[in-house]
């Protein structure tokens, strides 16, 4: 019975290690509008491409780009033409990448269980544009002229920002290419299995014996 736990804990740990590596990310709720966009500098693999878009008056808790399952999520700077002074902060503001960092500034964040992401789109100057558009929830102001576009092109998803500024729909306010990847097993977990396997061994020993 012993050794029947032992296997059960060892396939438990397997499949935990299994499910961590299936996550995937994809846009979920109702509210979304599309636009094809051109003459995009900031990531010109982008240009003429469809993104999809949540306004400041549609984006609520149940809208957004939505993780399946538990990740590593790493947040990556591609670009900002505004004229406001815009950034991208965590829920928690455990990280935040500002317009003023180097393109390629990457911040990450580990995600254990399914929901929408956590992250949002700030504008802090000028006080009239001042706002924020939340991915995991709603924007303030909740205006029309907010807005919060998505892309993927398969591997990665890009999030771009439209501020309250022109309401031009360029999406290139602030921009962010989003990647997952398996959360890692802790070192503790693996001293589990190897612990498991060294118990078993013995057992199978002292039966033979």
């Amino acid at each position: 019975m012993k050794l029947k736990n032992l296997a059960v804990a060892t396939a438990a740990a397997a499949l935990l290690a299994t499910g961590a590596s299936a996550a995937s990310l994809s846009l979920i709720g109702s509210g979304y509008a599309s636009q094809t966009i051109s003459n995009y500098d900031l990531a010109p693999d982008l240009n003429g491409k469809t993104v999809t878009f949540l306004t400041g008056a549609a984006k609520n808790t149940t809208n957004g780009l939505y993780l399946d399952g538990a990740a590593k999520i790493t947040y990556t700077f591609i670009g900002s033409e505004a004229g406001n002074l815009n950034y991208s902060a965590s829920a928690s503001n455990s990280w935040s990448i500002f317009e003023t960092d180097a393109i390629g500034t990457t911040r990450m964040s580990t995600q254990l269980s399914s929901g929408l992401l956590k992250f949002s789109f700030e504008t802090d100057e000028p006080v009239v544009n001042q706002g924020e558009i939340r991915n995991h929830g709603v924007a303030v102001p909740n205006s029309p002229d907010f807005a919060i576009g998505y892309y993927t092109d398969g591997t990665s998803w890009y999030a771009m920002f439209d501020d309250l500024a022109q309401n031009d729909r360029d999406f290139d306010d602030f921009v962010l290419r989003i990647d997952i990847a398996p959360v890692p097993i802790p070192a503790a977990g693996f001293l589990l299995l190897g612990g498991l396997g060294a118990m078993g061994a013995v057992a199978r020993r002292r039966k033979k014996s």
